[in-house]
């Protein structure tokens, strides 16, 4: 993933934190309970973040671009703690430092290797019975891709790779994990739908 690209386009909101937020996570209570320590992955322009600290969690909010965890820290300040890192080197935190780790269109960048030692690192950092929350791009996107397929369900997508996911491939990446929701769903992002599937797993 190139840094500068995705610093120079939080660059362009002008330390302006998105509005995109569409209530997805109001029916995952349950698992972001108050004083639960979760962590935000991928935030982005903090597109989920007032949402979380309504919640009275713990809130630790990551990503790769510096850019966008100074905007989210700006915005919120002392509400959380925030962290720029490149989750395909691992994560900087100790065995089950979080309850929860919410993952909002943040983890279909990666090839199939890639993902899947992402998906090894967040068990690592949940504690037992700990929930991934997650959306991600759904194969119904497919039409989007714009050019050369890298490998199977992964192209480059407004110039830039994107992977395109099944349920199937859901259940590969989390057959350890005991998968409580798992659906084809709609999100609403930068003025228009975009098919997802969505899911809650818990590690074991």
């Amino acid at each position: 993933m190139n840094t500068n690209y995705w610093n120079d386009c939080y660059r362009e909101r002008q330390n302006s934190i998105s509005k995109d937020y569409d209530g997805w996570l109001s029916v995952y209570e349950t698992q972001l309970q108050p004083e639960s320590r979760v962590l935000d992955l991928g935030c982005g322009a903090g597109t989920d973040v007032e949402a979380l600290l309504k919640r009275d969690v713990l809130l630790t909010v990551s990503d790769l671009s510096p850019e966008a965890v100074r905007m989210v820290k700006q915005a919120f300040g002392e509400h959380l703690e925030a962290d720029c890192f490149d989750m395909r080197d691992g994560f900087p935190y100790a065995d089950a430092s979080f309850d929860a780790v919410v993952s909002d269109l943040s983890l279909h960048y990666f090839t199939w290797a890639e993902t899947e030692r992402i998906v090894a690192g967040i068990g690592r950092i949940l504690v037992p019975g700990g929930a991934i929350i997650a959306r991600l791009h759904s194969i119904q996107n497919m039409e989007e891709n714009e050019g050369e397929m890298i490998e199977e369900n992964y192209y480059i997508a407004y110039g830039y790779p994107r992977r395109y996911f099944t349920v199937q491939d859901i259940r590969q990446l989390f057959a350890d994990w005991r998968i409580c929701t798992l659906k084809e769903n709609v999100a609403n992002r930068y003025g228009r739908e975009k098919k997802v599937i969505e899911f809650v797993a818990r590690k074991l």
